[in-house]
């Protein structure tokens, strides 16, 4: 389990953004209650989550 200050720092990504991306995106991780008041995510999500996203290449070739 790691927590939002950490996943912030995997992704190079601001702490709001993550929390869009929570809100919005229902292929990331769902967070998950560490104790009240911390929640955490899974850190094999989140690494399954990275891998499924397209590289520079793929975006910038169409995915081919």
């Amino acid at each position: 389990m790691i927590s939002i200050p950490m996943v912030c720092k995997r992704l190079a990504l601001s702490r709001s953004t993550v929390l869009r991306l929570m809100g919005s995106d229902s292929t990331f991780p769902r967070k998950r209650i560490v104790s009240p008041g911390r929640v955490g995510i899974l850190a094999s999500e989140l690494d399954q989550w990275i891998q499924s996203r397209p590289t520079a290449t793929e975006v910038s070739h169409g995915g081919q």
